[in-house]
């Protein structure tokens, strides 16, 4: 270890992870971002405590609070990110459209004047 308490670091890795995995499951099942948001951190936090509670009976494992604190943590912090960037993704989105829409006014606009040049030119 370069470090002491480096597994720390480690541990809310692989729980931030953890967090983007489940919130993108539980989105399908919830549509408040606040519920899917804390489902998903109380689902990852849940399965940490599971997980020091395991490592307690294994021969040669310990298990301590501060590695659930650093898994939930990590679960914070990854839900975080996936709902900020699910936010500017929508946001974006919304912005396309917008401008998608405006593009097919200024099209149909366009054909129904040259539509009706082309009709008067026949009359």
């Amino acid at each position: 270890m370069w470090f002491e308490h480096q597994d720390k670091f480690y541990h809310a890795g692989a729980y931030g992870l953890m967090g983007i995995f489940a919130w993108r499951c539980f989105q399908h099942y919830f549509k408040s971002p606040i519920i899917l948001a804390f489902s998903s951190i109380a689902f990852c936090s849940l399965y940490g405590v599971s997980d020091e509670w395991h490592q307690s009976f294994v021969a040669g494992r310990d298990s301590s609070h501060e590695d659930w604190v650093a898994d939930t943590i990590g679960a914070i912090v990854g839900v975080y990110l996936v709902a900020k960037f699910k936010a500017q993704s929508v946001d974006e989105n919304e912005a396309l459209t917008l401008a998608n829409c405006a593009i097919d006014c200024a099209n149909c606009t366009f054909h129904e004047q040259h539509a009706s040049k082309s009709s008067n030119l026949k009359s």
